[in-house]
């Protein structure tokens, strides 16, 4: 017995959104960690040891900023393994007609849009913390 279209255009559509924003995810990712590399890079002298005081970012915000990107690293993990579950609950319900698990399919679905709008809206949150942070260096 078939899904009927409408339901099988929306796991499509599910499946299809799931891995564009698991893509998107993925390569903000990339920048993410490319930044926190060459921030790194910065506070450190090129023996590879913390440089002195005037020359790098506080002790704090650098464990502060090491902390927040690891939680971010550690988000992007997970959703991506609740990305992959979406996909195949929505790929499984579509390919054998499982009517039950469209439902499932569905708040999957909810559950991967909103886990991925927490983490584009915190690295959002967290430029501009970096601009706030950052302005009083820079103009006074």
């Amino acid at each position: 017995m078939a899904l009927g279209s409408n339901i099988e255009a929306l796991l499509t559509t599910i499946m299809a959104t799931v891995a564009t924003l698991w893509a998107i995810g993925f390569a903000t990712y990339y920048f993410i960690f490319n930044y926190l590399d060459k921030w790194v890079e910065r506070q450190l002298n090129p023996d590879g040891r913390l440089k002195t005081n005037g020359q790098r970012r506080p002790v704090e915000e650098i464990a502060q900023s090491l902390d927040r990107n690891r939680c971010v690293f550690i988000a992007y993990i997970g959703v991506g393994f609740l990305s992959v579950g979406t996909i195949l609950v929505a790929g499984t319900a579509l390919a054998f007609a499982w009517e039950p698990l469209v439902p499932v399919a569905g708040t999957l679905f909810v559950l991967t849009l909103g886990s991925f709008l927490a983490l584009f809206t915190f690295e959002i949150k967290s430029s501009l913390r970096y601009i706030r942070d950052r302005r009083p260096q820079l103009i006074g």
